[in-house]
């Protein structure tokens, strides 16, 4: 049942890549245990840390990898992210 699981979620990160292509980006939620699902299988996913500078700073964690792109310059910096990739933001 997990493996099960497993490929769903990389199916369903699939089908939201291809529709980005053909339609623009879409907006999704993805939940923590989904998104570790996701890099369990190794599909390519890109973190973009989207706090303040001074939040980001004061951070005692953060995700191995990710990029900082603050929200405000998310739009600004958006055709710099990869489009074969599941961009997942996240703040705290």
């Amino acid at each position: 049942m997990e493996r099960l699981r497993a490929n769903l979620t990389v199916l369903m990160a699939h089908v939201r890549r291809q529709l980005d292509l053909l339609l623009g980006p879409t907006v999704a939620s993805i939940t923590p245990p989904e998104a570790k699902e996701l890099l369990d299988t190794g599909a390519p996913i890109t973190f973009a840390d989207v706090r303040t500078l001074s939040a980001w700073e004061e951070a005692q964690t953060r995700l191995p990898g990710a990029i900082r792109l603050p929200l405000h310059e998310l739009e600004a910096h958006a055709k710099k992210i990869q489009r074969d990739t599941l961009v997942v933001t996240y703040c705290t």
